[in-house]
């Protein structure tokens, strides 16, 4: 059995050894060592991967906090694309209350205190799946903090309803200086 992590893509050097850190501590926990993929930016794509793997019984996790476009359509596609006739594909790894706990925690080393405006920064998309699911995040992280996390997109888009990163910021400033 090979496990295959498959993730954004980035061009940010940290956002890659990131990737590499995640499929290497799920190497650890696995005992295997696992294979890494990106739906966009860089390479390789999912299939090219599976190609590789020769009909090996493969488990496909889409390291994505939603289940937007990405997982939704592209795995399907780069899957079918690939051959490949033994790919189990689970869901993403969003939402779900361990990554909120992660990110608390995250919060927590940065300084975050109890009555500190959280802004939950997400890529940005137009899926309305994905949108439902960057707003349980925020509901299941507002449980945690004890107040109102908002939502913002690093690339805004239109029709969304949320704000850009920089936006959600300054009025969460606003608030707290009111």
């Amino acid at each position: 059995m090979t496990t295959l992590l498959v993730a954004h893509g980035t061009r940010n050097p940290h956002g890659v050894r990131m990737i590499g850190d995640l499929a290497a501590a799920m190497a650890g926990v696995l005992d295997e060592m696992g294979r890494v993929a990106f739906v966009d930016v860089l390479g390789p794509a999912p299939d090219e991967v599976l190609r590789t793997l020769h009909n090996e019984p493969t488990v496909l996790v889409p390291a994505l906090l939603s289940s937007g476009y990405h997982v939704r359509s592209d795995v399907p596609r780069y899957v079918a694309a690939s051959g490949h006739p033994a790919v189990t594909v689970t869901a993403a790894l969003g939402p779900s209350a361990e990554l909120t706990r992660a990110m608390l925690d995250r919060l927590l080393e940065a300084g975050w205190r109890a009555g500190d405006h959280v802004v939950l920064a997400a890529a940005g998309t137009s899926d309305q799946h994905a949108q439902g699911d960057i707003a349980i995040t925020a509901a299941m992280l507002s449980a945690l903090v004890g107040s109102r996390v908002s939502i913002a997109f690093a690339a805004s888009r239109r029709g969304s309803g949320y704000p850009s990163v920089p936006k959600a910021v300054a009025r969460a400033r606003r608030a707290g200086a009111s």
